[in-house]
């Protein structure tokens, strides 16, 4: 009996893991052909010259974030099982921009993102180390909670004021929906700040990427205080910003070398 289970845990994991390839290798195709302009936004916006003067934050948001999300799902083609924090980080943001559309423009305009929802959905079920995750104590670093928890009460406060905007404002950030975006992003870093905190494998990808995004916000709100880029994080806010990144990441990398843990070790429990 146990034999004939294992043989066929083997011929599933054989059809399961060249179907997961596939299937990555198609959306990552179809996210570089489909958000490569605003992806480049991240690196634009900074420029002298730059053809959006007033969107230069909001701009830096929407690249930074759609970047970490290509990045998230490119890096799941090499040893998938130890890139469950990566993939998490896709999801969130999906996910983010799923519920900030969802209360904003509507089920229509959400089920638009569909095309977004279902491949990562498909990718997850295929997922060699997805499964293996399970928040828990024995995983969670305390210090990091506590740090994200004190972020996410401000990006969600922050999330509330950009979604009311979305829904109220009438400029050109509201016609090109950035208020939404900025929600969206702000949530992204919540929510992945928090399950970081549960150091997934592969969980360094989820703490730098939301760590990374938040910072380059927190600077370009401070570069760029103009009234006319938008609500943003503001000088304050932007300071903090940087702050709290640096001190997400010193905390993180300090609680993995007290505990001597490393992806390598975490991941023999998803081999």
């Amino acid at each position: 009996m146990g034999g004939l289970r294992a043989r066929t845990n083997w011929t599933a994991k054989k059809v399961r893991m060249p179907l997961f390839y596939a299937v990555t290798v198609a959306f990552l195709g179809f996210l570089l052909l489909a958000l490569n302009e605003p992806m480049r936004f991240v690196a634009l916006a900074w420029t002298p010259e730059y053809g959006f003067p007033t969107h230069r934050v909001h701009h830096v948001m929407i690249g930074g974030l759609l970047t970490l999300l290509v990045a998230s799902v490119a890096v799941q083609l090499y040893r998938p099982a130890i890139r469950v924090g990566a993939y998490l980080l896709a999801a969130i943001a999906i996910g983010s921009l799923v519920v900030v559309t969802l209360l904003t423009e509507g089920f229509g305009a959400a089920s638009e993102l569909a095309i977004f929802v279902i491949p990562l959905v498909i990718i997850g079920l295929l997922h060699p180390g997805l499964r293996s995750f399970r928040p828990s104590r024995e995983t969670l670093d305390v210090r990091m909670l506590a740090l994200a928890g004190g972020a996410a009460i401000a990006l969600l406060a922050f999330a509330a004021v950009q979604m009311n905007l979305q829904l109220t404002a009438a400029n050109d950030h509201a016609v090109f929906e950035h208020y939404l975006m900025m929600a969206g992003g702000a949530l992204t870093i919540a929510v992945g700040a928090l399950v970081a905190a549960f150091r997934p494998a592969g969980w360094r990808v989820l703490a730098y990427g939301v760590a990374a995004l938040v910072a380059l916000v927190g600077i370009a709100s401070v570069a760029f205080p103009a009234g006319v880029q938008g609500t943003n994080f503001g000088i304050v806010g932007g300071v903090l910003a940087v702050l709290w990144a640096a001190g997400f990441v010193a905390v993180a990398e300090y609680g993995a070398r007290k505990d001597g843990q490393t992806d390598a070790e975490q991941s023999e429990s998803v081999a």
